[in-house]
């Protein structure tokens, strides 16, 4: 178990591009550190994350290529545009764990999804506490697939209508598992545009609209739906 973070951009594969001439490991906690690491293989890690290490940069971010898939739980720093995964490639990828927005301005979701094909995220989804920096972002035409639960910022203090899920184009997004309300104007789903959000299992509001429908597109909901 150690901290990794890269040298420069480049590939995962690249054991010279991380510190110690090692890539990294199951266990390990791993920083972007300010650069821009493309994911070409499939990796088993205990974090990956956009935040601060101690002597390090915030930000940066991992690009997600077609086939892979990314083992690890997900947590977004406080720096603007802190994007964690990246998918902008045609094609089928997968995530394996926990996914957390973050506390920083446009931070552009924990994960963002820019292209066509089907991300699968297995795992629970928090959005962030400040605009934009939703839990997952798509952008894309594809399929975001969540098997797991999605819930608001649970931060009274949020600032900017974060999501824990935003559909901001044509794509779809489907979610097996419960929606759970947080606070203050943090959505737990957003469709703003002409996409579709599918849901199976029951949408619960607390201080916040747990589902908002803000475009012309679709939301089809298959389970109890409960008021805050």
């Amino acid at each position: 178990m150690a901290d990794k973070w890269p040298l420069a951009n480049g590939n995962w594969s690249n054991a010279a591009n991380w510190n110690d001439g090692t890539k990294p490991v199951v266990g390990d906690t791993v920083y972007a550190d300010g650069k821009t690491v493309t994911i070409d293989e499939s990796i088993t890690v205990a974090t990956l994350t956009t935040e601060t290490r101690s002597g390090g940069t915030g930000g940066g971010g991992f690009v997600l290529t077609t086939g892979f898939t990314v083992t690890a739980n997900l947590v977004a720093g406080s720096t603007s545009n802190s994007t964690v995964i990246t998918k902008s490639a045609i094609g089928n990828s997968a995530i394996i764990g926990d996914v957390t927005g973050g506390p920083g301005s446009n931070s552009v979701g924990a994960v963002h999804s820019a292209s066509s094909g089907t991300l699968t995220i297995t795992g629970n989804v928090v959005g962030g506490s400040y605009n934009l920096s939703h839990g997952v972002l798509q952008t894309g035409q594809g399929i975001t697939a969540i098997l797991g639960n999605v819930s608001a910022s649970p931060l009274v203090a949020a600032v900017g209508s974060p999501a824990g899920v935003y559909n901001a184009s044509t794509g779809t997004i489907t979610i097996t598992g419960h929606c759970l309300g947080g606070a203050n104007t943090n959505y737990v789903v957003q469709n703003a545009s002409t996409g579709t959000v599918s849901i199976v299992g029951n949408v619960t509001a607390t201080q916040c609209l747990a589902i908002y429908n803000s475009g012309s597109g679709t939301v089809q909901i298959v389970g109890n739906v409960i008021g805050g």
